[in-house]
């Protein structure tokens, strides 16, 4: 299945795994998704991820996200979604 919008396929995924308050989720890694993970990351959305070798059959790597909940169980990422998409770019300046 061929994928035209990777970076809101990758938000569904996260999003549907905190809903059901799993620990971790395991998604496809491109060098994209591995820079929006970090700034997920450093702004206190997720844990921590790490890329997942798959066997030889595969070349494809994958990232394993590891979900952040708060002390009451509610996940930290509750409205995940894409703003900007190939119908309708929106664009900010860097400091926003």
């Amino acid at each position: 299945m061929a994928r035209t919008d990777l970076i809101a396929d990758i938000f569904t995924i996260i999003r549907n795994a905190s809903f059901v308050k799993k620990e971790w989720t395991q998604i496809p890694a491109s060098n994209m998704i591995k820079s929006i993970l970090d700034i997920l990351k450093r702004e206190g959305y997720i844990e921590n991820f790490k890329v997942i070798e798959s066997g030889t059959e595969q070349k494809q790597e994958n990232l394993r996200v590891y979900l952040k909940y708060f002390e009451n169980g509610l996940p930290a990422l509750k409205n995940l979604k894409r703003i900007s998409r190939s119908g309708l770019r929106v664009y900010a300046k860097s400091n926003k």
